[in-house]
């Protein structure tokens, strides 16, 4: 929707508004400025003009650097490459399940179709580096003149978004967003042909003002006045997405919401409809440069194009990286280092005067390594070396301090990076990378947020302009391409139905097949374990996209003998009865071993425990009564009657006990017998039963071999 003319004025002040306010905001100025150093630092530019001139001509130190920013930075972006992972959807209620499968399909093709892995990449690379990286979601017609959706990871310094948003997705409270762009002068009039002269009059070398023409580093391309370079041709487009705001009234019914403000309050209330105002909005694109309105008009969309990834961010809002607050740290290394080297490499001498001849010679003989020095007589005791090595020492040691306090400031330790460690163990050195992995893991799960804000805008793009029948063909797996058919039915659905995006939880593998293959390998040993019920659980709850037509194969094999368990049994066999034993060793295929234990029949170790203490007290019982025999027979001969009587009496009570211990253990035995009896009947019942079962499962069997031969 084209702007009249009459209001070109009032839309180009107030982009032109947006994008002073972004580029004049404090935040947006210091993250230019530190986002720039690091890149520098990463490139390996950390000395200044002014400090290389006072190193090589006037202290004469060698140029030192230790790049720990470009190690670190490496690190994370090697960590994040090994990150697969892709984006899937999940729907609210199961019947959608095959509208998301579609959804999921699309978003394969996008990734394979921009090669996202490696755009995202970029993206984490920025963010890793200055702070921030910027995702651009854009829609562009082929030649088919259907559209396709386009990812590119864009420069983060070319991009000024609101300085009030305080939101990680910039949709939900940014105004605008703006994005600044050097463009060749006749590109420029290729995409605005309206305004050719006005594009080429502002590259006249006559009139100065449009800017400082003599830098052109990050920092002055990104200045806010800057909008041509008269030496390279170009200009500068500024190109604002923002929000318009529109109030709408819906009334909600039982099952639908309807939209319109000609119902009243009064029929509103006969058919029982709820009143609900809210405040929606489209989003606008303006394209301007100075002074100048190149084009401006609605969109169809509800979210701004561009998504961003940031590591950390202070509270003013300005984004910073993991190796910006260890630069101090960098600059130290250097500097350490550089001095260090300069010490080692150069010595001085003290001599009193009248002691050498020629001074230029003896800088030059002290210079080299096995240099010369010619000493007048009667001077030798004068002449005094100073090697310098202490306080070179002293610098290493600053230095290597430093490097520690480097990795500890980033969370980068030398085991994380391959480095030689002290630790030996593989064990040791994997839990010391998984310590790294936690300081760094709040970063990565930041780009999870990034795809979730990626989907939902790529979302909006497919719900707006995916309207005629498209076929896409996913060309992921290199033996069999997927046909990706989107009539108009699926994608009316598809705008209907409601779904959540999961990032985390789904791998990036090479196709499908390969995804579910993984699924069936977790489920195989799991199901082969349960019963035909839990198995049938088990896929219901996968995640398998064909689940229901291995349920209904799983229903319709043939109904077999039962599997028994595999089980892991520890006991003592000895205290086991011979019933007991025999099974165990039938269970574990032992059939004749089995049968020699019955037919053996030896007790359990209770069993000749309770004959061994018959035995005994059978023994003692014994003895009593021979004993009471013995006294008998001697009292009778010496005539002591009563004490003959009581003694006797004693030993009839000892022997009366005795029998009654007997009479226990053989009760003991006697229900010990019993119980072996009960077990020995009821394992019988077990084997006839699978006995039963075992016939009928081989006469189905049977059964069915005729019915299959007619089929054929």
């Amino acid at each position: 929707m084209a702007t009249p003319p009459t209001e070109d004025g009032t839309i180009l002040k107030k982009l032109e508004g947006y994008f002073r306010e972004s580029v004049r905001d404090p935040s947006w100025k210091n993250f230019l400025k530190n986002a720039v150093k690091v890149n520098k630092y990463k490139e390996n530019e950390q000395w200044t003009a002014e400090e290389i001139k006072e190193l090589v001509e006037v202290r004469k130190q060698p140029l030192y650097i230790n790049n720990q920013v470009k190690v670190t930075i490496d690190r994370l972006n090697g960590q994040f490459a090994q990150l697969k992972t892709r984006i899937a959807l999940r729907p609210r209620t199961k019947a959608d399940q095959k509208l998301a499968d579609v959804y999921s399909d699309i978003f394969r093709f996008i990734y394979q179709n921009n090669n996202l892995e490696f755009e995202e990449r970029d993206c984490a690379d920025d963010g890793f580096t200055g702070g921030r990286g910027v995702l651009d979601i854009q829609v562009e017609f082929d030649d088919t003149l259907l559209p396709q959706i386009k990812i590119r990871a864009e420069d983060s310094l070319s991009i000024h978004p609101d300085p009030h948003s305080k939101h990680y997705d910039w949709n939900e409270d940014a105004l605008y967003v703006n994005r600044s762009k050097w463009v060749d002068v006749n590109k420029a009039v290729e995409l605005f042909p309206e305004h050719q002269t006005e594009l080429r009059g502002m590259l006249s070398a006559e009139d100065p003002a449009h800017g400082d023409l003599v830098e052109k580093d990050e920092l002055e391309d990104n200045k806010e006045g800057r909008f041509v370079d008269i030496d390279r041709q170009r200009i500068r487009l500024v190109e604002v997405q923002y929000k318009k705001f529109k109030r709408e009234t819906l009334w909600l019914a039982d099952d639908e919401a309807i939209s319109g403000t000609d119902i009243t309050d009064e029929a509103a209330k006969k058919r029982g409809l709820q009143r609900l105002d809210r405040v929606t909005h489209k989003i606008f694109l303006g394209v301007f440069t100075e002074g100048l309105l190149l084009s401006h008009e609605e969109t169809d969309k509800e979210r701004f194009s561009f998504v961003q990834f940031l590591v950390h961010r202070k509270k003013s809002g300005e984004p910073y990286g993991p190796a910006w607050a260890a630069l101090p740290l960098q600059d130290s290394i250097n500097k350490r280092g550089s001095k260090a080297m300069h010490l080692l490499s150069s010595r001085r001498v003290k001599y009193e005067k009248g002691a050498i001849t020629d001074r230029d010679a003896l800088a030059e003989e002290l210079a080299k390594p096995d240099g010369q020095v010619e000493i007048e007589d009667g001077f030798f005791a004068k002449f005094e070396f100073e090697d310098n090595r202490d306080l070179a020492a002293a610098h290493m040691q600053f230095h290597d301090s430093d490097l520690v306090n480097f990795r500890r400031v980033t969370g980068i330790n030398p085991d994380a990076l391959g480095e030689k460690s002290e630790l030996r163990s593989g064990v040791a050195i994997d839990k010391k990378v998984s310590q790294t992995n936690t300081v760094t893991a709040g970063a990565f799960d930041n780009f999870r947020r990034t795809r979730v804000a990626m989907s939902l805008t790529i979302m909006d793009c497919v719900q707006h302009y995916y309207t005629p029948r498209k076929i896409e063909l996913v060309t992921d797996d290199t033996e069999a391409a997927t046909v990706l058919d989107l009539d108009p039915d699926t994608l009316n659905a598809m705008k209907q139905a409601r779904y959540d995006v999961v990032v985390a939880t789904v791998p990036s593998l090479a196709n499908t097949e390969e995804d579910q293959f993984n699924v069936l390998s977790r489920l195989i040993p799991q199901m082969s374990q349960a019963s035909p019920f839990w198995a049938r659980m088990l896929l219901s709850a996968s995640s398998l996209r064909d689940k229901d037509k291995f349920i209904k194969q799983l229903d319709e094999l043939p109904k077999g003998p039962q599997i028994s368990p595999k089980m892991t049994i520890t006991a003592q066999l000895d205290a086991m009865s011979p019933v007991e034993r025999a099974y165990l060793y039938q269970q574990m295929g032992a059939g004749e071993i089995a049968q020699a234990v019955m037919q053996e029949n030896r007790p359990t170790t209770d069993m000749l425990k309770l004959q061994g203490i018959q035995m005994k007290l059978q023994g003692d019982l014994a003895k009593i009564k021979a004993q009471i025999e013995l006294t008998q027979q001697k009292m009778e001969a010496e005539g002591h009657k009563a004490e003959l009587e009581v003694q006797i009496a004693d030993e009839e009570a000892r022997a009366a006990i005795a029998q009654a211990k007997i009479d226990i253990v053989l009760a003991q035995m006697e229900l010990e017998k019993e119980r072996l009896e009960i077990e020995k009947a009821e394992l019988g019942v077990e084997k006839a039963k699978v006995d039963v079962e075992g016939k009928r499962a081989q006469v189905k069997a049977q059964a069915s071999k005729p019915k299959a031969k007619e089929k054929k």
